[in-house]
């Protein structure tokens, strides 16, 4: 879907503030899964109750990074062995934009600073 989103460059701000609560939301829930599975709980039963809780977001439901909740979902590159999806080059590209933008603006970003 085209979204507009305001004025020329606006997309591209848009872009590099989503991709900063991306990299922060996909450590929160591998930390989760990681969590969960070290506790003794099925993987596919966190994510489940994960998705339908507070938890709920695109790392978790879309492309959740434990691969035998991905694979239950049927979605995700963990569900693929981690072939395809978003590079983390790419991610990290994005993160050290979003940071030079913050650092311009005179804004904190202490997790996109820890997602780096």
């Amino acid at each position: 879907a085209v979204l507009p989103c305001g004025t020329s460059g606006s997309g591209s701000a848009v872009k590099l503030c989503n991709n900063a609560a991306l990299a922060a939301q996909m450590i929160g829930i591998c930390e989760a899964m990681s969590l969960g599975e070290s506790l003794g709980v099925d993987p596919s039963v966190l994510a489940n109750v994960m998705n339908v809780s507070t938890a709920k977001c695109w790392s978790s439901e879309v492309n959740n990074p434990h691969p035998l909740a991905a694979k239950s979902i049927g979605s995700g590159a963990s569900a693929n062995d981690y072939e395809g999806g978003f590079g983390t080059a790419l991610m990290l590209k994005d993160l050290n934009l979003a940071l030079d933008a913050a650092v311009e603006e005179g804004k904190s970003m202490p997790l996109t600073g820890l997602s780096q």
